[in-house]
C-alpha cells in the first residue's frame, strides 16, 4: 500500500516501515534525492598541464619561498630603510639617559670679540677696505676759525653808483702810499708802434683796471678782459742793504684780481691774488687784448 504524497507529522516514525517495501521503492528514492540535493556542484576539472605537474611534484616549501622572495624584492622599491636601522638600540639605559641629561651647547662658534665704542669708518674707508684693522681713534673736535671771513670786507667794499650796488673785489692794504713828485711814475698805451695815451700814474696811490667803467680807475674795453681785471698799487717798502743801510721807497706793483683771462708781465702770466712788483721798462697786457702798457719813468732831464 502506498503511503500518500502529503505526509503529516504524525507519520514520520512511518519512514522506516515504508523503506522496507522494495516493490514500490519510492521511500529509498526519496532519500537518494535528499542527498543529491545536498551535494554541492562540482566543476568540471580541466586538464593540468606540464608545468603545474612539476611544480606539483617539488617540495610544498619551494614555491612558497620564492612567493617570498619576489615579494621583497617588490617591497624593497618602496622601503629604502635598510636593516640597521629597524635593529633595536644595544646601548645600555646608563648611557641613553646620560646623554639625555647632557647639557646642549647654544653655539659651537668662537665668542665674538667686544663691541668697539670708537667712531664708525666713512663710507669709502668701509667699502674698498676688507680687512678688520684696528678701531680708529676718535675724530678731533673742530676748532673754532678765527679767520676772517671776508663779509665785513664785503660791506666795506660795497659802493652805490647810479642806485646799483657794486662789491670792489680789490682794497688797498695797509702800506699803501701815494708816490712823491720827485718819482712821477708814467703809463704809456701802445697799439703796434701808435702811442695812444699817457697816464700819470704818481696822482693816485692805486689803479683799477677793468672794463667795468662805473668803479674802473682805467678802463680795457677788450671783451676777453674782466669786470674788475687787475689793479696798479704803490707801496711804501723798506729794504736794508749790505751795509746796515735802510732804503725807504714807494714802488709799485701790479696784482691780478683772479680774473678769466689773466694779466701778462713781459709775456708771462702772473699768478692771481699776488703782488708782483714793477720796474722800469716793464710791459703789462690785459686778457687777450693786443694793446701794451709800458710802466716808465721819466728821463732826469724831463724831472727838473
Amino acid at each position: 500500500m502506498q503511503a500518500p504524497k502529503h505526509r503529516s507529522m504524525y507519520l514520520d516514525h512511518v519512514e522506516p516501515e515504508a523503506s522496507l517495501c522494495e516493490p514500490c521503492g519510492e521511500g529509498t528514492a526519496t532519500e537518494a534525492e535528499k542527498k543529491q540535493e545536498q551535494k554541492p556542484i562540482q566543476k568540471p576539472r580541466t586538464p593540468k598541464t606540464a608545468k603545474e605537474e612539476q611544480e606539483q611534484r617539488e617540495e610544498p616549501g619551494a614555491r612558497q619561498k620564492e612567493q617570498e622572495k619576489t615579494r621583497g624584492q617588490q617591497s624593497s622599491l618602496y622601503e629604502p630603510a635598510t636593516a640597521q636601522s629597524r635593529i633595536p638600540s644595544q646601548r645600555p639605559r646608563a648611557q641613553i639617559s646620560a646623554a639625555l641629561t647632557k647639557p646642549i651647547p647654544l653655539s659651537t662658534s668662537p665668542p665674538s670679540p667686544p663691541r668697539s665704542r670708537a667712531a664708525l669708518p666713512d663710507q669709502a674707508t668701509a667699502f674698498h677696505d676688507d680687512t678688520p684693522s684696528a678701531p680708529l681713534p676718535p675724530p678731533e673736535k673742530q676748532k673754532p676759525n678765527l679767520n676772517p671771513t671776508g663779509l665785513l670786507a664785503k660791506e666795506t667794499n660795497t659802493v652805490s653808483i647810479g642806485g646799483a650796488s657794486i662789491v670792489l673785489k680789490y682794497n688797498e692794504p695797509s702800506d699803501a702810499r701815494k708816490p712823491s713828485a720827485s718819482t712821477p711814475w708814467r703809463l704809456y698805451v701802445f697799439k703796434g708802434r701808435d702811442i695812444l695815451d699817457t697816464i700819470p700814474l704818481h696822482t693816485r696811490s692805486c689803479w683799477l683796471i677793468g672794463r667795468e667803467e662805473r668803479v674802473a680807475d682805467l678802463c680795457v674795453r677788450h671783451p676777453s678782459t674782466s669786470g674788475q681785471h687787475a689793479a696798479i698799487q704803490f707801496r711804501q717798502t723798506v729794504r736794508v742793504d749790505e751795509w746796515g743801510e735802510r732804503d725807504v721807497r714807494v714802488r709799485p706793483y701790479v696784482i691780478d684780481l683772479e680774473s678769466s683771462n689773466g694779466t701778462r708781465l713781459n709775456g708771462e702770466r702772473v699768478e692771481a691774488s699776488r703782488f708782483v712788483e714793477l720796474r722800469d721798462g716793464d710791459v703789462l697786457g690785459f686778457g687777450e687784448s693786443e694793446r701794451e702798457y709800458v710802466v716808465m719813468l721819466p728821463p732826469a732831464d724831463e724831472k727838473g
